[in-house]
């Protein structure tokens, strides 16, 4: 089991010892990963954790907006991820607020 960001929330001072304690035994009760535990909690904003988790890992983190993926690249990616659901799921598709139609696939 790999605890490193509540480890590292905890070396920062979000969180204490106790709560530290409490999410390391709830990991190992529910099969749910740190990250599940720590947005569910609401303990750390999503967007920061991120950032945690590109320092933690030397990942870099960059910020991308959806409209500007070319479809060329997600294709592949969304039928990777449908080769491995049932046939009744094959239409897929999203909705982006800024675009005025649904792209689908």
């Amino acid at each position: 089991m790999n605890i490193k960001l509540i480890q590292e929330l905890f070396g920062n001072g979000i969180i204490n010892e106790q709560k530290k304690d409490e999410l390391q035994k709830e990991i190992q009760t529910t099969g749910k990963t740190e990250e599940e535990l720590i947005l569910e909690k609401k303990i750390y904003p999503e967007s920061s954790l991120f950032e945690l988790k590109s320092e933690i890992f030397k990942i870099p983190l960059k910020k991308v907006k959806v409209e500007e993926i070319p479809l060329e690249v997600l294709q592949p990616i969304i039928k990777l991820l449908l080769s491995k659901k049932p046939k009744t799921l094959l239409r897929w598709g999203w909705f982006i607020p800024k675009m005025p139609q649904r792209r689908t696939l």
